[in-house]
């Protein structure tokens, strides 16, 4: 059995990284779903029972793009500043729904969240992170970048968690696109 579970997070970690070395900076909705839940079961096999994750969809994933390497990012930042350093199991849920005219994505952690100052300072990204990784401000100027009228919100309340927001509109996949 040991082997088996470090085969298989053996070939996540290829996927993970086969997939963040792509120059193309779309991706199918599905395969940016397919690669968070890769990252996700590495995670798990690190965090074991103190992390609980939720992948929600809605809607034709498949058929939709949307910039490259949004989620994982996002899944990172729940589990370093929510999951990490609280004493509690904690609960991240990843959400990808297609609305009418949009697709919108919530990573929502139930960890420590933020006082309103670390709030601000998220949001105006003036808070120093800990790390290399991406960023919430990456990802923001990324967002608006590709789309002008994209929504990315951040919220949370110290002691209950953070939820970050995104909303883009539906982009059909292209041939040259992915």
């Amino acid at each position: 059995k040991h082997d088996s579970d470090n085969e298989r997070l053996i070939v996540e970690l290829g996927d993970l990284l086969h997939y963040s070395l792509s120059h193309t900076p779309y991706a199918i909705i599905s395969d940016e779903i397919k690669m968070v839940k890769s990252y996700i079961k590495v995670q798990q096999s690190r965090y074991q029972d103190r992390i609980k994750f939720e992948v929600f969809t809605e809607g034709v994933l498949d058929k939709y793009i949307m910039p490259r390497m949004i989620l994982q990012p996002l899944v990172e930042n729940a589990i370093s500043y929510g999951a990490e350093v609280s004493l509690d199991i904690c609960t991240i849920n990843v959400s990808v729904r297609e609305n009418a005219d949009a697709m919108v994505t919530e990573v929502i952690d139930d960890g420590v969240g933020m006082s309103e100052v670390e709030l601000e300072a998220v949001r105006s990204y003036t808070f120093k992170p800990k790390g290399h990784g991406i960023g919430l401000k990456n990802i923001s100027e990324r967002l608006k970048m590709d789309e002008e009228n994209s929504i990315f919100y951040i919220d949370g309340v110290s002691g209950k968690g953070t939820n970050v927001t995104n909303k883009l509109h539906k982009r059909a996949k292209r041939d040259q696109d992915v």
